[in-house]
């Protein structure tokens, strides 16, 4: 199988910028050497001045102490910890699970070699030899833009980086705008999607009004490997980083050397002088960081030519732009003088970064009451065709219509193109629930975190894994031993545990709920909140008139988390003794007694300084067995707000687990099905 592999991937031949063709071994080494070799060669960066002046410092000196204090030997276990033990290795072969399993003979060495490396006592070029794998991005691939080079990292220098990105996140939130989602802690992917979905979905039902919007999806050329490391390092310092942070972070960036690996043969060392690794643990956050100058420049020009940042209504927060890593959505007026501002915004940031922008491959879409002259207007000043509409963004569909099947066909066409990769006579029943469980049922879960497939979607996909774990020969149809609901079914109960897509897909929703409720401040619950329930909360939240698809799947799920919520009483509570769920017992259980004239509120059950239960009170109203929930409820010794909480799990705090968990209602299974299950295999 690994021959017939590398068989299938080798590269026969290649063709250069001027239509030559290069088909022997040292030839492709050389051609695909140069070509890094000339991408990664800074073109240089202009005066920065103009965008370094308008971001705000936002590191502080305590932020700086924490990031260059010394480096302790607990940061080096718990950064090797966190990494994925088969990622693959450097050149030296040695993967992060030798580390970890043999963590107890040399972690003493290797963290002491870590921590003196960030000290400077050893030369981090030394362990910064990189190889250049490439990812073919389409079949049979011919041109070197046809491939995504993947950089591999000697571990040792990606423990070291990951060290530095575990103390980066600490303060990432504070110093990245709230329009970027990627890989900032306590925000999600699907936090732009959903709020790029209800801005589309504004503009469509925009239809009157003198003033119309565009939505420009930028498509960024070679995002990560144009990144200027003079801009890097000019804005870590302008934002406040300490000397030494700043110094660390660029030894990383600057002392790497590459090599191309090309059909099994490694190529000449080179040296670069600019651009990101994809592979390096680092890597992404000093884009978000990058990121902040075209964020500055957006935000200059709307405050320039006085551009009308586009909102849902007049309630929500207005929106310039939205970014995910090296994906952009930005937002303007669909008039001349709209499009020449970002033209020439998008032109010095260009200009400044060494980012070349590709608007042949960029998408627009417009407000419905935009003329279709203004159309053609504003993209002919963009550059963008108007025919590359908008469909997706971030790879999910950015507006779906009625017909739902082929919005979301590609799941299927994913999930039976990875099937039909893998040879079903060859792999035992437990090799196939492996690969079930960590490949074929993971395929959705990003489309589920946004939208509610229809049950025949989740049907087809729960058919195309059911026809993998049965068959045993490709081409015979075999036989069904059980349906996928039995399948489904958790393993101490006798099945064999596998999701059910439509629950699964229900529980991942309900957590999007969950984010909105308990963090109005973030961007998308101010926009879900100020087009669908202002004034309101999310759980009172009705449904609205045309409300989008992805609002219509979030709302619908309100059930699964009202079945889970409880009140956790504060120091001066508003909760009703009658109405509402706050005994602490693991079940939603109102007050049964009868209600008492006058006693409404459980804050009539507290007495203060200091906040202590009523004891007389609630002995003279209650049955014992409230009256023993009631006294074990501690209060608060501050004053502190009523929570709701999510008491299936003793955080509080609502996971995707204990939904699904809820919303399992597996059959019972006799003990002469389980030891089918057990004979057969399974």
């Amino acid at each position: 199988m690994a021959t017939d592999c590398r068989r299938r991937n080798r590269v026969e031949e290649l063709v250069d910028n001027k239509g030559n063709i290069h088909e022997s071994n040292a030839d492709l080494l050389e051609l695909s050497t140069n070509y890094f070799n000339s991408l990664f060669s800074s073109k240089g960066v202009g005066d920065l001045s103009l965008i370094l002046e308008r971001i705000e410092p936002c590191i502080t000196q305590l932020m700086n102490k924490d990031l260059e204090k010394n480096f302790t030997y607990e940061e080096v276990c718990l950064a090797l910890k966190e990494m994925g033990p088969l990622k693959a290795s450097g050149e030296d072969g040695l993967g992060v699970i030798f580390y970890q399993l043999f963590w107890h003979i040399m972690g003493k060495d290797v963290a002491d070699f870590c921590i003196e490396t960030l000290c400077g006592l050893h030369n981090m070029a030394d362990i910064n030899n990189t190889r250049i794998v490439l990812i073919p991005k389409v079949s049979s691939p011919r041109y070197m833009t046809q491939f995504r080079p993947i950089s591999l990292c000697n571990i040792l220098y990606k423990i070291i980086s990951k060290m530095l990105v575990n103390r980066l996140q600490k303060i990432l939130h504070l110093c990245i705008d709230e329009a970027q989602t990627a890989f900032v802690p306590g925000r999600l992917i699907t936090d732009n999607i959903i709020v790029a979905y209800e801005l589309l979905h504004s503009m469509k039902r925009k239809r009157v009004g003198s003033k119309g919007s565009f939505a420009l999806k930028l498509d960024m050329s070679k995002a990560y490997d144009r990144v200027e490391w003079g801009f890097v390092q000019a804005i870590l310092q302008r934002m406040g980083s300490s000397d030494k942070w700043v110094e660390n972070v660029m030894r990383c960036v600057s002392s790497v050397s590459y090599s191309v690996v090309m059909n099994g043969e490694v190529g000449n060392l080179f040296f670069p002088s600019r651009g990101l690794r994809q592979g390096d643990p680092i890597s992404p956050y000093l884009f978000l960081i990058f990121s902040k100058g075209l964020s500055t420049l957006l935000r200059m020009a709307a405050s320039r030519y006085a551009l009308n940042r586009f909102r849902v209504n007049r309630h929500g927060p207005r929106i310039a732009h939205l970014f995910f890593a090296d994906d952009s959505l930005i937002y303007g007026d669909a008039t001349i003088f709209g499009a020449f501002a970002i033209n020439d915004t998008l032109e010095v940031y260009a200009q400044y970064t060494g980012q070349e922008i590709n608007f042949d491959k960029s998408g627009i879409f417009f407000s419905s009451n935009v003329e279709q002259n203004k159309r053609e207007e504003v993209c002919r000043v963009l550059g963008v065709d108007r025919s590359n509409k908008l469909e997706k963004y971030l790879g999910l569909p950015s507006m779906v219509g009625r017909n739902k099947r082929r919005a979301f066909k590609e799941l299927k066409e994913k999930l039976t193109r990875r099937v039909s990769s893998w040879s079903s006579r060859l792999l035992s029943m437990g090799g196939r629930e492996v690969l079930i469980r960590a490949v074929l049922q993971v395929i959705s879960l990003y489309t589920m975190n946004c939208f509610l497939l229809p049950s025949f979607v989740c049907k087809d996909l729960e058919a195309v894994i059911a026809r993998f774990w049965w068959q045993k020969k490709v081409g015979r149809k075999d036989l069904y031993w059980c349906e996928w609901k039995e399948l489904s079914v958790p393993k101490e109960k006798g099945g064999m545990g596998f999701r059910d897509f439509s629950k699964f897909n229900i529980a991942l929703l309900a957590n999007q709920g969950w984010r909105v409720m308990e963090n109005l401040s973030s961007l998308i619950a101010r926009v879900l909140r100020a087009k669908y329930f202002n004034g309101s909360n999310f759980m009172e939240a009705s449904l609205g008139t045309n409300p989008s698809l992805v609002w219509k799947n979030i709302w619908c799920e309100k059930g699964l988390l009202s079945s889970g919520l409880k009140w956790r009483i504060g120091s001066e509570t508003s909760v009703s003794i009658w109405q509402d769920y706050w005994l602490p017992e693991n079940d939603q259980q109102l007050i049964a007694t009868d209600k008492v004239a006058g006693m409404d509120w459980v804050s009539d059950l507290i007495l203060q300084n200091p906040n202590r239960w009523n004891n007389d009170i609630i002995y003279s109203i209650f049955a014992k067995e409230e009256v023993d929930q009631i006294v074990s409820i501690p209060l608060p010794t501050i004053n502190q707000a009523d929570k709701i909480v999510w008491f299936k799990e003793s955080s509080g705090i609502y996971s995707v687990k204990s939904g699904y968990k809820l919303l399992l209602d597996p059959p019972n299974i006799n003990v002469n099905e389980q030891k089918l299950f057990k004979q057969i295999g399974v």
